[in-house]
């Protein structure tokens, strides 16, 4: 069994962990910021459609 105050210490972390931004984050809020929406939802396109490339590409070819 995990000890209750390890554990404890690890849901913080993991916590405190997905609420930081990461640069994606920080990349669209300073496009949107100072260039407007329409930059803004441009960054947020370009990062998911790159994300959606960068985790599909692995699983439909021999890229490892």
């Amino acid at each position: 069994m995990i000890d209750p105050q390890l554990y404890t210490l690890f849901l913080i972390s993991a916590i405190i962990l997905l609420l930081t931004p990461g640069p994606a984050v920080l990349y669209i809020t300073s496009r949107s910021i100072e260039q407007g929406k329409q930059a803004g939802f441009a960054s947020v396109l370009g990062i998911s459609i790159g994300t959606l490339f960068h985790n599909s590409l692995p699983n439909t070819s021999r890229i490892s």
